[in-house]
């Protein structure tokens, strides 16, 4: 096994490992989710509250993993890595995606999760792509 396969099945296990806590993180704020009162008594700053603090650290977790693998989504052997058009279809789909599964548990708050998670998502789907490619040229050597 070759020093580039290694580091590109660590790279795709820790996006994996960190894509599955934004999804925990994104399931935790749907658990502490309260729909708004819509009341003349006073309300605690919205940025205080669970749900909203766990929604931003699951979508900035998601950044940091699209972040993280910035190179992935053009290297050879990539899904969609020589068209930009490809790779915005196959994101507004897992955007849809991402919608259709959190809408119903955040609300108003899948407006932020959904896109992010999209993002990470197109990012783990070029990185596991890339690492196929990877092992069939190593297995040809």
């Amino acid at each position: 096994m070759t020093d580039t396969l290694s580091k590109s099945r660590a790279r795709f296990a820790w996006a994996g490992l960190a894509f599955g806590a934004a999804v925990v993180l994104a399931a935790c704020s749907a658990h502490c989710y309260d729909t708004p009162a819509l009341s003349s008594a006073p309300a605690p700053p919205l940025w205080i509250e669970r749900d909203v603090l766990f929604s931003l650290a699951s979508s900035a977790l998601a950044l940091g993993i699209v972040w993280q693998t910035r190179g992935a989504a053009t290297r050879p052997g990539a899904a969609a890595a020589g068209s930009i058009t490809l790779r915005g279809l196959l994101w507004a789909g897992f955007t849809v995606f991402f919608l259709a599964i959190w809408a119903h548990y955040l609300f108003l708050l899948t407006l932020l999760v959904a896109p992010t998670h999209a993002f990470a998502a197109l990012r783990l789907l070029a990185l596991w792509t890339s690492l196929r490619a990877e092992r069939r040229l190593d297995q040809r050597r």
